[in-house]
């Protein structure tokens, strides 16, 4: 399991370059929801469009450009399949092996 309060923000990510690099292949309203900052984000959307890309982006971009905790991101899923996926996804994003 991966300890994300340990993570060291600047082990993972150049300043200059995450957010372009977290940005560049989404389209605008991918853009828009991984860019929201202020009141709480609901993403809806179909079966195969990119919804735990985006998630995953945001928590990346949380991390990466807003300097915020992994401790202190709550993503939430209504799936076990879904969670585990976010999971992997987030430990590939921080720079992680599955365990």
């Amino acid at each position: 399991m991966i300890k994300l309060e340990q993570v060291k923000i600047e082990e993972f990510y150049d300043k200059e370059d995450v957010s372009e690099t977290l940005l560049d292949d989404l389209n605008s309203q991918q853009r828009e929801a991984v860019m929201h900052k202020g009141s709480p984000l609901l993403i809806l959307a179909g079966v195969g469009t990119g919804k735990t890309e985006t998630l995953m982006r945001k928590y990346a971009y949380l991390i990466g450009v807003r300097n915020k905790l992994p401790k202190n991101i709550m993503c939430v899923t209504f799936t076990n399949k879904a969670a585990k996926e976010m999971q992997k996804r987030a430990a590939q994003r921080l720079g992680y092996d599955e365990e």
